[in-house]
């Protein structure tokens, strides 16, 4: 006699359904891994080019009529010249991370135009001037929409604050000097203290990569923001051809009597703002030369030093060129780390990467930014004036 088969499925059947089910859900999964990785290894990317392009935006809207060869008053920090590297209150080397410049226009100190539409140089306030007398007729109404005045001056630099290692045997990175001396107040604000990783302390930052392609795991970053620092002189300068020629206190100085803390520090009241302008800025750390220096920073990744002749091969954040687009020649071939401090420059090339991890595990991707800027305005030392 047959016995009937009961309805349904033998373990066998069962173990093949779930095994293709598991073949199908594991596909899936992995699509839907690859899928987001690169939606983040995208996101990250587009992020990171955006920050470069509108820095260098910035740049371009500043900094291409600006002037970089005349000096600026910060009171008890002494006269100090504009440009890049500029001189500060205590010698230090801060290699091409910071420029320091004026853009023109025709408002002077207290915020009236120039008679005959005369062109001047300062920088736009971070504020408004209370009873700015704009025309001299009551009552006071002020007209200074754009808000600049004559010798305000802007700073651009770079403030690292993050280090990383391509592995745990890379040199440790040394943060550039302050510019100024320890003091009750400052006039530059202090730079943020550098925490070198390593096993224990702030191991993520070890990336286990070799970042730039170099084919070794030595080299170390720093990671750091680019701020914008405002500044105004205490008293407007002498015109040499006033009847009176008598030095009179700068109008936005008089408006901002009391300094702000950065980080807990006290600022000079000529400190008007501090803006940070973009963040996620990288450089390589120079470590093949040693000792090292500090602030021994730089925005070359392809090859090491000891592949570089001359300091002119280097790329650097801030660089004057001259009229064929060329970088200036090496100031002193003794110390060939020393980058050369021209007055009659044609243009800045701006060399800034930026970086973030891009959503993966262990995934880092940066993004380099160049761009050379033309000024409009002769750098002459003295007799500064717009040329075509």
């Amino acid at each position: 006699m047959k016995t009937k088969r009961s309805a349904g499925l033998s373990l066998v059947e069962v173990m093949i359904v779930s095994i293709i089910l598991a073949a199908v859900l594991l596909m899936s999964m992995t699509a839907l891994f690859t899928a987001s990785n690169a939606s983040a290894k995208g996101s990250a990317a587009s992020d990171i080019e955006t920050r470069g392009t509108r820095f260098l935006g910035l740049c371009r809207d500043d900094m291409s009529a600006a002037q970089y060869g005349q000096m600026t008053n910060l009171g008890s920090g002494g006269t100090l010249a504009l440009g890049i590297n500029p001189a500060t209150p205590v010698a230090c080397l801060k290699y091409h991370l910071s420029v320091a410049y004026q853009i023109p226009g025709n408002r002077g100190h207290n915020g009236q135009k120039k008679v005959g539409g005369a062109i001047i140089y300062g920088y736009n306030s971070p504020f408004n001037i209370p009873n700015e007398d704009d025309d001299g007729v009551l009552p006071i109404l002020s007209t200074n929409h754009t808000k600049f005045y004559e010798n305000l001056v802007c700073y651009l630099r770079f403030e690292a604050d993050t280090v990383f290692k391509e592995s745990a045997s890379s040199p440790d990175a040394i943060q550039a000097l302050d510019w100024d001396n320890p003091g009750p107040v400052r006039i530059f604000p202090p730079y943020p203290q550098l925490v070198n990783p390593s096993a224990t302390v702030r191991p993520n930052q070890i990336l286990k990569m070799d970042l730039n392609g170099d084919h070794d795991m030595t080299d170390t970053y720093v990671r750091g923001k680019i701020v914008k620092l405002v500044y105004t002189s205490p008293i407007n300068p002498v015109d040499p051809l006033s009847i009176l020629p008598v030095p009179v206190p700068h109008a936005v100085a008089l408006a901002h009597p009391v300094g702000f803390k950065v980080d807990g520090v006290q600022m000079t009241p000529l400190l008007l703002s501090r803006e940070v302008v973009s963040d996620m800025v990288m450089f390589r750390v120079r470590t093949e030369a040693l000792p090292m220096a500090p602030g021994d920073f730089y925005s070359d990744w392809d090859q090491h030093d000891l592949a570089v002749t001359k300091h002119s091969q280097r790329d650097v954040l801030f660089r004057y060129v001259d009229d064929a687009g060329s970088v200036d020649a090496e100031p002193n071939p003794f110390n060939p780390q020393l980058p050369n401090e021209s007055t009659n420059a044609k243009g800045i090339l701006i060399s800034v990467i930026h970086g973030d991890y891009d959503g993966t595990p262990g995934g880092f991707i940066v993004r380099k930014n160049k761009q050379l800027i033309r000024t409009r305005t002769s750098q002459a030392s003295t007799g500064i004036t717009p040329t075509e």
